[in-house]
């Protein structure tokens, strides 16, 4: 009997949405299965609280740390994934960030910015992104900051954000770590699933999660469907999982530990996970700040390579006090920077579960940078 699909793509984010959609315009019959829900298109997704503080939107499920502790990271399971939720800025590695750094013992990269080039073009035109003139007190800040030091050079940031944004002050205010009710930040959802949302070949199924993969009668190795958390079961000739950095490594290694078996390198499923330092720099002024979108610029200096420092975007009293410990006080309205560069690989997390056994999850990072903290990211 033929496979009811010619896809399966687990996870609706930046690399499962890219893969069903390039597939889906391909004539392919695809499926895309996200754990979570659609989110809703109302301004509940601006709403300091609800995001930040209730923290509605977010993953609640614990996970062990390396050393057995207890935490809830900041996953989103919903359409579109953690894209809902990140900062807006949408970066190409620069030329030199291909090439070795021996003194800081980086290795360069098999190949060359100009491999990547054509697919960033594309990329920038899915996506809309785009850049914004620096408001007149950011640029004022990034002035002396130049002025003081050449070394550091001043580029606009370029962001997945609609110009009309300034039209519109609360989301202006509310892009950098909410989602947007009004399509006004590129996500997965808005610039790739909702082209292709209706395809007679697309069927998009949310809310229910994958909770083990089918494999072919007496071949544990050959994957031909998935299996979801309401027992449906759907098979393919190809199978992608794309549920994210912790996600897929998990729905690997469930299926590698129930058929007793390892890959050649098994060792480095849910090893060698990589995120972002990212350190904030909050300034507080007696003046008013009447800048509005503030994410605007990036600077980078040659001395500290694979790094940049960034602005955030709006903060005032409400968001900052939404992330600082209870006994502090907060009534100043702040501007802030961020400076970020890469880490090395972290310790293995593994996934609690209510039966006591635990799952090593995390791998790589998904496409588009959404670190998890609680803090607002790129």
């Amino acid at each position: 009997m033929s496979a009811q699909y010619d896809v399966i793509v687990v996870g609706s984010g930046a690399g499962g949405a890219s893969v069903a959609y390039k597939l889906t315009l391909a004539g392919k019959r695809v499926l895309l299965l996200e754990k979570g829900p659609y989110l809703p298109r109302n301004s509940s997704t601006l709403d300091v609280r609800r995001v930040f503080i209730d923290g509605v939107f977010k993953n609640h499920v614990p996970w062990l740390d390396s050393k057995g502790r207890e935490f809830v990271p900041g996953e989103f399971y919903n359409v579109g994934g953690k894209t809902k939720w990140y900062g807006a800025a949408l970066f190409r590695f620069r030329p030199v960030e291909f090439e070795a750094e021996p003194d800081f013992d980086l290795l360069g990269w098999p190949f060359g910015y100009e491999e990547l080039e054509p697919y960033y073009d594309e990329a920038t035109e899915f996506l809309r992104i785009t850049t914004f003139k620096n408001e007149p007190q950011l640029q004022a800040l990034l002035d002396k900051i130049t002025t003081a030091d050449p070394g550091w050079e001043l580029h606009q940031l370029p962001l997945g954000l609609s110009h009309d944004i300034v039209n519109h002050p609360e989301e202006e205010k509310h892009f950098d770590g909410f989602a947007s009710p009004s399509g006004l930040k590129s996500d997965s959802e808005r610039n790739l699933i909702d082209h292709i949302r209706d395809k007679p070949n697309l069927k998009l199924i949310a809310g229910d999660p994958v909770s083990a993969l089918v494999s072919a009668p007496g071949d544990a190795r050959k994957i031909i469907g998935v299996q979801c958390a309401d027992g449906s079961t759907y098979e393919a000739n190809t199978v992608v999982l794309a549920a994210g950095a912790m996600s897929s490594p998990r729905i690997l290694q469930d299926h590698l530990h129930a058929n007793g078996f390892s890959l050649e390198c098994g060792d480095l499923v849910g090893a060698n996970f990589k995120m972002h330092i990212n350190s904030a720099l909050l300034g507080f002024s007696p003046f008013v700040d009447h800048d509005m979108l503030r994410k605007t610029a990036v600077l980078y200096n040659d001395r500290f390579p694979h790094s940049s420092m960034q602005c955030l975007g709006w903060i005032d009293a409400e968001l900052l006090a939404a992330q600082v410990p209870p006994r502090f006080r907060v009534s100043w309205t702040s501007c802030s920077a961020r400076g970020r560069s890469a880490s090395g690989p972290q310790p293995r997390i593994r996934r609690a579960r209510r039966t006591g056994s635990f799952q090593e999850a995390p791998a790589v990072g998904p496409s588009w940078t959404t670190a998890s903290t609680a803090s607002r990211i790129p």
